[in-house]
């Protein structure tokens, strides 16, 4: 499970699964730091298929404006930008972890063609997403 575990008493967390830092400050009402942390882990999960940000900002309780406020103060990135982080991140996990095709990773986790997957990969990575593969050994 997909879960943010706080790192510190001040509001800084990490997510496990990318390793994102979400930061926060005193000024962001923990209302704010809820709503981030609960759209945040809804991202996670359905990388392939996202909810929108309506759906986003009722299962937090805030507004859609108060929620897209709220992740450019505590994560300094838009919901999009983060959705882009976690997935470009679960990608590199499964490229260096598993033998999956790429063709097969960027079909789970949202991504239309491998294309478009290599592409933002090198964009967020500065190389494509072949440097990462799993080492197999030889026996």
């Amino acid at each position: 499970m997909n879960m943010m575990i706080a790192a510190s008493v001040q509001g800084v967390s990490v997510d496990r699964r990318s390793g994102s830092l979400v930061r926060s400050t005193s000024e962001v009402p923990d209302k704010d730091r809820s709503a981030v942390l609960v759209a945040s882990a809804m991202l996670a999960k359905s990388l392939a298929n996202p909810p929108s940000q309506a759906q986003l900002a009722r299962a937090a309780g805030v507004s859609q404006r108060r929620l897209v406020q709220a992740f450019r103060t505590v994560c300094n990135t838009t919901i999009f930008g983060h959705l882009r982080q976690i997935r470009l991140q679960t990608v590199r996990r499964l490229v260096e972890e598993t033998d999956m095709p790429l063709k097969q990773i960027a079909f789970e986790i949202g991504y239309g063609h491998a294309n478009n997957l290599i592409a933002a990969y090198r964009d967020y990575y500065g190389e494509p997403p072949r440097r990462h593969v799993r080492k197999t050994t030889d026996a």
